[in-house]
């Protein structure tokens, strides 16, 4: 082992008076270097950890809430309307006519704020209705029929669109626009169907 330190000693000092690192300064650093590592790759396993993390979360999330939208859609399909074309009647006098669309609520759940709509031969379908009738409630298992009145008799109105809505439980609003239909749409707001 002396015979190695006497042929080595020259050499590290040959290494220190040129401004180079001596191998005892290396080792030094190999640990600092194997120390940045380790943090470094902790970081990055920590980073990782996170947006796993976060990813697990959305999909948890959209799965709760598909969940959710199939829970509400299973209760408004529940809620039935039309049974066929709309009906028709005429006034005691006559004078006037009613759009007969009967709703039945079997689910478990009343439906809020019923509305039920009806659009005439040559009104524009993206406009307001001609008429529209409003309900407040419908209690569970129960049955409405709106007699939604017209300005003329059944015999002369000619029926362009109809469409009842309503606002479930939890807040979700639903539509039924055209028959047969075999699930209610979402309401968003959207154009009524024509007839």
């Amino acid at each position: 082992m002396t015979a190695l330190a006497t042929v080595l000693l020259p050499w590290f000092q040959i290494i220190g008076t040129t401004g180079a690192t001596a191998p005892a300064t290396c080792v030094a650093n190999g640990w600092q270097i194997a120390s940045t590592i380790a943090t470094f790759s902790a970081a990055i396993i920590a980073l990782i950890v996170v947006v796993i993390n976060l990813l697990q979360r959305q999909t948890d999330h959209r799965r709760e809430r598909a969940e959710k939208d199939a829970r509400s859609l299973a209760q408004a399909r529940l809620v039935l309307t039309g049974y066929g074309n709309p009906g028709f009647r005429e006034s005691e006098d006559g004078d006037i006519g009613f759009v007969q669309l009967p709703l039945r609520n079997l689910s478990e759940r009343p439906v809020l704020l019923v509305t039920a709509e009806v659009w005439r031969e040559g009104n524009d379908l993206k406009g307001p209705p001609l008429i529209a009738q409003v309900e407040p409630v419908v209690p569970p298992e129960a049955e409405q029929v709106f007699n939604v009145p017209v300005d003329v008799p059944a015999s002369q109105f000619r029926l362009a669109a109809w469409r009842i809505r309503w606002t479930d439980a939890d807040g979700a609003r639903w539509c039924y626009d055209r028959w047969p239909q075999d699930s209610p749409d979402r309401y968003t707001g959207q154009d009524v169907h024509p007839y």
